[in-house]
């Protein structure tokens, strides 16, 4: 499994097979897909071509980021730690 630059169409695939409780959050991701497509402000959760979460950066105000994330249905069938996949990800644009 690994973390790649988030695309288009990993958020539309997500937008298909996420659960209803991500509705709000993946009209906020789509509405503002551009930003969220920038290298180091969005990626994808895969695995032989399967899309298990999108994850990513918001900036709220000079300073701050509210990290984001949407898993997909396929996620049930994994075991693992998110938050270290995800924190191996985003850590280095923290700090960057």
């Amino acid at each position: 499994m690994m973390a790649v630059t988030l695309t288009r169409s990993h958020v539309l695939h997500a937008a298909k097979n996420a659960t209803k409780e991500n509705d709000v959050q993946l009209s906020f991701v789509l509405n503002a897909l551009p930003a969220f497509t920038a290298p180091g402000r969005g990626f994808a959760l895969i695995e032989g071509g399967v899309v298990y979460a999108v994850a990513g950066m918001a900036e709220l105000w000079d300073g701050v980021v509210e990290a984001w994330i949407i898993p997909t249905e396929a996620i049930k069938s994994k075991r693992l730690k998110l938050h270290a996949l995800f924190g191996e990800s985003f850590i280095p644009c923290l700090k960057g």
